[in-house]
């Protein structure tokens, strides 16, 4: 197995990984949570053993990369925002990198529920929690005052869908 010499002084997290490490830590006086610890712990051996991570990897979110468009599109008809497309451009700063799904006119992230009963059953305020750094990150990246997380629901690709 090869191991990578990694430059961690140049590493630059992703904004989706912010809302698992600025958790915080139970105990007093804790600095990090434990949930932070082991994302630290997965970033180290995908950097110095080229090893990912494929549990992440599943049918949900495959869904919210096929359908982004779709869910886009909802939300421009929704919001009569005019054609939303989505952000191409990898940004970055010293510290972090993102691609926000929507940079202009406001800045959004979009995320396409499962079904209608995951749909249903979103709670506002524990996923404006939940994504508050991700979306804090691309206000960064991006200079924008102002950000919108708006989840969807779509229709599954049958290709998706027949995976169950």
């Amino acid at each position: 197995m090869a191991i990578n010499k990694v430059d961690w002084s140049t590493y630059k997290f992703h904004c989706s990984m912010l809302p698992t490490l600025m958790t915080n830590g139970r105990s007093k006086g804790e600095i990090l949570s434990e949930t932070a610890k082991g994302k630290l712990r997965e970033i180290f051996i995908q950097e110095t053993f080229g090893r990912r991570n494929f549990g992440s990897a599943n049918k949900y979110t495959q869904k919210g990369l096929t359908v982004e468009q779709d869910s886009l599109n909802l939300i421009s008809k929704v919001h009569n925002t005019g054609f939303l497309t989505k952000s191409k451009e990898q940004l970055s700063n010293e510290w972090i990198t993102g691609t926000p799904d929507v940079e202009k006119p406001i800045l959004r992230d979009a995320k396409s529920s499962w079904d209608i009963f995951t749909f249903a059953n979103v709670d506002e305020k524990k996923a404006r929690s939940n994504y508050f750094w991700q979306l804090w990150g691309y206000m960064w990246l991006t200079g924008q005052k102002k950000a919108m997380l708006d989840y969807t629901l779509v229709n599954t690709p049958v290709e998706i869908k027949d995976t169950e």
